[in-house]
């Protein structure tokens, strides 16, 4: 009798793909607490099962030590009170300010805290969610925005850096309300400016990065790089953007940055590309692989970069290039000032915020003048 060959268990947080020939390549995915904390971070591992699953034991050892670590620490548990960082973002959360917002807004809040909760403090051992948040002071402040601005691979997260300081100083406005808490550290932080990007993609680029994402079956990213291309939308309005948004001619949203209402043409490359990827099933255009969730900023921006250097194009290329992109290709085609505000949901608080507002009447007319000169060229 023939004996059944026994089919081998992936320790923990090790996964795996089939790829295109049929074998199998296998990841180390780590818990999201252990990334944020950066005791871990996700592997390739590559096709020899058994010289993975060896690295992978090696690696959860690591994450192990840490779990252990944490919940034998007095001192540390002593923290998660009600007056603990954690504490104050989970009242946060709960709070009719949170529940207000958009749902757009509502995850990328929550991302932002879930990162602020297992942020490293120095050199300890404690996040900053188990910090008695009336101990940290405005040098406090200022150098967690240090170590936010630099990612860890030293390449700069300004962007990033402001975005969940700007979070921070919301939290502890609502502890002065709650807790009597006599000063905001976060309050006025110097924040630095990010420089200006003059990147623009050149078609071929466009075409060899969509190639890449197909070959490599990264749907949600081919989709991320035509909507960005095509509508100048913010890349936090592509990760948010629904098929309910997407109509017959126009794509409908409240960008989120401005909360305008934006009309914006939908032209028959991106008619396209959107009809035959359309899935009735899903609200969301962008989902992960496996899970099919929303993206995440990082999850986004580590997918793209991974595309891009498949692809072999310059790392200076970042999907939110595809914005200026395209706002430049329609100024060169004519678009008045006006039109390309439709587009892009730009206003002057001053002035044009009160005066002129998108829509589809001032939207159009900049894409039968884009449309024309390609199709002239």
């Amino acid at each position: 009798m023939k004996r059944k060959t026994a089919k081998r268990r992936n320790p923990r947080y090790m996964t795996s793909k089939t790829l295109g020939d049929g074998n199998l390549s296998y990841y180390y995915e780590p818990p999201k607490d252990a990334i944020l904390a950066k005791i871990a971070e996700r592997h390739a591992l590559g096709q020899d099962w058994e010289r993975a699953a060896t690295r992978v034991m090696e690696l959860n050892q690591r994450v192990d030590e840490w779990r252990k670590q944490e919940k034998g620490n007095p001192c540390l548990r002593e923290t998660f009170g009600q007056f603990s960082v954690k504490a104050l973002c989970e009242a946060y959360l709960e709070s009719n300010n949170f529940q207000r917002l958009k749902d757009n807004t509502k995850r990328d809040y929550r991302s932002k805290i879930n990162e602020i909760i297992a942020l490293p403090i120095g050199n300890s051992k404690m996040s900053l969610g188990q910090v008695n948040f009336h101990e940290i002071k405005v040098s406090d402040a200022d150098k967690i925005y240090s170590s936010l601005k630099i990612g860890k691979k030293g390449q700069p997260r300004i962007t990033h850096a402001n975005g969940i300081m700007r979070v921070l100083r919301l939290i502890f406005n609502l502890a002065k309300r709650w807790h009597d808490l006599p000063q905001n550290p976060f309050e006025n932080p110097a924040l630095e400016s990010r420089k200006p990007r003059k990147i623009i993609w050149s078609n071929e680029q466009l075409v060899l990065f969509c190639e890449t994402a197909l070959d490599m079956g990264l749907i949600s990213i081919y989709l991320a790089a035509m909507i960005g291309r095509e509508t100048g939308l913010r890349v936090t309005d592509i990760r948010n953007l629904k098929w309910g948004d997407i109509g017959e001619d126009f794509i409908e949203i409240s960008a989120s940055k401005t909360d305008a209402s934006l009309s914006i043409p939908i032209t028959s490359t991106l008619k396209n590309a959107l009809s035959e990827h359309r899935s009735e099933d899903d609200e969301f255009v962008l989902l992960t692989d496996g899970k099919k969730l929303p993206y995440t900023e990082m999850r986004l921006s580590q997918k793209f970069t991974t595309v891009r250097r498949e692809a072999g194009l310059p790392e200076h290329l970042q999907l939110r290039d595809f914005r200026s992109t395209l706002l430049n290709e329609l100024a060169d085609a004519g678009a008045t000032e006006d039109e390309v505000m439709a587009v892009s949901g730009h206003a002057d608080r001053a002035t044009l915020k009160h005066y002129v507002k998108p829509t589809k009447r001032r939207a159009s007319p900049a894409y039968t003048k884009l449309l024309s000169q390609r199709n002239s060229g």
